[in-house]
């Protein structure tokens, strides 16, 4: 208590000795210099004045490079959603920050736009061919500048890879959709910037 009466006794003079005015007949060997305040009183337009301008700046494109630093309350077990441990919570959080697929959702329109590919596949464009004995093949033209952090292109043998980590009974994170959807997939078909599934 003794300290704090202290410091505010110290605190005191100091202001004290910052407000004193010198007397006006003291001389010194220094002189403080005068001290002007400006108050604008009124403002006046004048009608041929030019009107405000804003200035809009091109931004340059994405940035590469540096970290990310997300915090939460729990370590992720794995950054990799399809393997074991990654329906967890926080994987999902992660990879919502940074992970890539086929399409991603327009957050205007809220449609799905291509991603990694050139344009998402339909009967219109060619990407889903029906065969005569109804079944379907689905192929995935991967875009010429999809790349990964590194600078690796983005090639068929990642979408082979990630149709294998999702089809193999080591895998249980996603099994249960393995099992309605990707059981059905008879072959598939790997290109450099192509990907298939009949």
């Amino acid at each position: 208590m003794r300290s704090l009466g202290g410091i505010g006794l110290v605190l005191s003079a100091v202001a004290v000795a910052c407000s004193a005015v010198p007397d006006a007949g003291t001389t010194g060997a220094t002189t403080a210099a005068p001290t002007t305040t400006t108050v604008v009183t009124s403002t006046v337009v004048d009608s041929t004045a030019v009107a405000p301008t804003t200035t809009t700046v091109e931004l340059a494109g994405p940035g590469y490079g540096g970290a990310v630093v997300i915090a939460d309350d729990q370590e992720p077990p794995t950054l990799n959603p399809y393997v074991e441990g990654g329906d967890n919570f926080i994987v999902r959080v992660i990879g919502q920050a940074h992970h890539v697929g086929v399409w991603d959702i327009d957050g205007t329109t809220l449609e799905r736009i291509p991603d990694v590919v050139s344009e998402l596949p339909s009967v219109a464009n060619g990407g889903v061919v029906v065969h005569a004995d109804g079944r379907m093949t689905i192929r995935y033209l991967i875009r010429d500048d999809a790349v990964w952090a590194d600078g690796v292109p983005i090639s068929g043998d990642d979408f082979q890879f990630t149709y294998e980590t999702l089809i193999s009974p080591d895998v249980s994170a996603h099994r249960s959709l393995a099992d309605d959807v990707y059981d059905e997939i008879v072959a598939t078909e790997v290109g450099d910037k192509t990907f298939s599934v009949t």
